[in-house]
Order: C-alpha cells, then sequence, then structure tokens
C-alpha cells in the first residue's frame, strides 16, 4: 500500500467514514422487503390495468435489495463477515438474478483490482461502445461508424438491456465454475 493511500484511509477512518450502522442497513432492508411485498400484494389486488406500476415499483426494491447485497460483498453492511456473505449469497441470486460468485468474481475482484483500466476492468468497454479514445480506435471500421454515428442515441436504450447481458454472463459463468475449481 502506498503511503498516500495509507495517510488517506487513516483520515478516512478518523472522520468515521468507515463507520456502519448495522441497525440502520437491517432497518432498510426490512423497509425494501416490505415495500416489495407490497407491490406484489398490489399487483395480485388490482389485476393487469396497475401492473406497469406496481411492477416497476417492486423492480426499484429488488434493485435496491441487490445493492445492498453489493454493500455486503464490500463487507460494510455488517461488522459479521457472516452474515455479509448470507446477504450477498441471498440478494444477488434472488433479488437480481444474478449468480454472487460471478458478481464476486466481476465485480470485486476483476472490477477493484483495475477499476477503469482499458483491458482489465471488465465494466470499461460494453459492446458495442467506446468508452475512451483509446477503445474507440482499437474497434474495426464498422464498429468506429457506428460508436460515431449512433453511440449518443443509443447509450441509454441500450443501458437497460445490460442487466439481461449480466444476467447471461453469470449463468455462462457458473455454468463454468465447477470446471474452473477443479483445474486448480
Amino acid at each position: 500500500m502506498s503511503v498516500e493511500l495509507g495517510s488517506l484511509r487513516a483520515v478516512l477512518r478518523e472522520a468515521g467514514v468507515f463507520e456502519s450502522c448495522e441497525s440502520r442497513s437491517w432497518a432498510k432492508l426490512a423497509v425494501l422487503g416490505s415495500a416489495l411485498l407490497g407491490c406484489l400484494v398490489g399487483l395480485a389486488r388490482t389485476g393487469w390495468l396497475w401492473a406497469p406500476l406496481w411492477i416497476a415499483a417492486a423492480a426499484v426494491c429488488c434493485t435496491s435489495i441487490a445493492m445492498l447485497g453489493h454493500e455486503g460483498s464490500h463487507r460494510s453492511f455488517s461488522r459479521s463477515p457472516t452474515r455479509n456473505a448470507l446477504l450477498v449469497y441471498l440478494a444477488f441470486p434472488l433479488f437480481s438474478g444474478l449468480g454472487a460468485l460471478y458478481w464476486r468474481d466481476k465485480h470485486d475482484r476483476r472490477h477493484h483490482a483495475h477499476p477503469n483500466v482499458e483491458g482489465l476492468d471488465p465494466d470499461i468497454k460494453p459492446f458495442p461502445f467506446a468508452s475512451s479514445r483509446g477503445g474507440h480506435d482499437e474497434c474495426s471500421r464498422g464498429e468506429q461508424w457506428f460508436q460515431r454515428m449512433f453511440q449518443r442515441w443509443l447509450f441509454w436504450p441500450m443501458a437497460s438491456l445490460m442487466a439481461t447481458g449480466m444476467r447471461r454472463s453469470s449463468l455462462l459463468f457458473l455454468a463454468r465454475y465447477p470446471r474452473k475449481r477443479d483445474r486448480a
């Protein structure tokens, strides 16, 4: 660890940035779980006319619960490593459709080891877009044309498909995982 990083961590620790209030985290989880349950009950009672509203609200609740799982993967949800792991291994599969092993590999191991480093961070170049000039220059002529002409208009609509792509990648990772472990 570099001297600057060590001194920065000391300053942040002294300021209380790394303090966590576990009861507040559990209260958030309980409120979100209750809201999700309320959405499901509302969906069952009001029928298809109100379904888009209930489904959108339920999606926000599920995503928020998965983000609490993200806190658990960073060991900031709870002081207990067991409770953090339990949250990760329940929240990701149940509320985001992603395998916890996939998330730990992709996010904790690869993304956080090399944030925003081209070629190493799996989040930096979502196909067919470019995240930097260097990434654009490495693409084929057809991809460069697409990026110049359409990236600015299609980024947000295509970003909505990223969850589907991550679920696909998660399933592929989990299908290959036992074979990876057997070779080690």
